[in-house]
């Protein structure tokens, strides 16, 4: 089905990268590896930047440092691309008041994750977010990922949801594509679909989406970008040879949950240590190994895309 096109331009359209938030070794934010980290994304020219999200372990952050993240990232964008703030709690009133932090922290839009552990209702999920979207005038996507909230947000339930001005947006991470193919074909005009999975970025784009929110883009951002613009510009060949060469380090990056193997890998790559906060702990050396032989073949990919 061949959706009409709305006037009202998509938070962002591309790739997304959910970065990584680079501890030091004593476990607090290591700011200077984070301006060094979101300095080369923006040479990377990816499309959009996710701040406080899984991949960032915001559930380890404080509140302050949710805000201060969010306002060291803008100041260092500087309007040049979106900034995506993560402010999803399975308690509404936290989500609520993470939203208004981010509004007045310089985010640009908030991802809302599906309420974890709690196991609402679907009338409870659309009061929730309801409430997420009411609480700033910011763009709000939906984060829909089952495998880790226990809870699946259905069609119906989004169908009503995108009801509201505010929310504009979905990420899914669902990975029964028959689900997301009944969500895309109730996609109301002038809200979009982002892949959550980097396995899943060509399958979403070709159905309608309009990007992926993504973790491989932090280790390998020109790699996921052109295979994006590859898509776009119709160049389905190339598209597909890099979703192939991305699908093994894709693998890699959730054999132990995210986002611990990306944190190793970026320390692997130079670009900032390996420390995660408990509950979560690294990966060691020996459980790498298969993950940094995949992402040395990569690499020389992403040289190549930088030509």
């Amino acid at each position: 089905m061949v959706m009409e096109k709305s006037h009202i331009k998509p938070i962002f359209r591309g790739v997304a990268t959910a970065l990584v938030t680079p501890f030091d070794d004593s476990g607090g934010i290591d700011y200077g590896a984070l301006e060094s980290i979101i300095k080369r994304q923006l040479s990377a020219n990816v499309d959009a930047l996710v701040i406080n999200g899984t991949t960032g372990e915001a559930s380890a952050l404080t509140r302050q440092e949710r805000c201060d993240n969010i306002a060291f990232a803008a100041g260092i964008i500087k309007g040049k691309v979106p900034l995506i703030a993560g402010t999803g709690s399975n308690c509404t009133a936290t989500a609520v008041k993470f939203t208004v932090d981010a509004a007045k922290s310089g985010a640009d839009a908030v991802l809302s994750v599906v309420p974890y552990y709690s196991k609402a209702t679907q009338e409870g999920l659309i009061k929730h977010f309801y409430a997420v979207a009411d609480a700033s005038n910011l763009p709000v996507i939906i984060y829909n990922v089952p495998s880790r909230t226990g809870m699946k947000l259905t069609y119906r339930c989004a169908e009503k949801l995108f009801r509201h001005k505010n929310i504009r947006a979905i990420k899914q991470s669902e990975t029964d594509m028959s689900e997301n193919m009944s969500l895309i074909a109730r996609l109301p005009r002038g809200k979009s679909i982002y892949s959550g999975n980097d396995e899943m970025t060509l399958s979403i784009l070709s159905a309608g989406g309009e990007g992926v929110i993504s973790v491989a883009s932090n280790a390998f951002p020109r790699v996921i970008k052109r295979m994006c613009d590859a898509f776009f510009r119709g160049d389905m060949r190339l598209g597909a040879r890099l979703q192939k060469d991305t699908a093994l380090l894709s693998e890699q990056l959730f054999r132990v949950v995210n986002p611990v193997p990306i944190k190793a890998l970026m320390s692997y790559l130079g670009v900032c240590k390996n420390v995660v906060r408990l509950p979560l702990t690294t990966m060691r050396y020996g459980e790498c190994k298969k993950l940094f032989s995949v992402a040395e073949r990569l690499a020389e990919r992403e040289a190549e895309c930088a030509l």
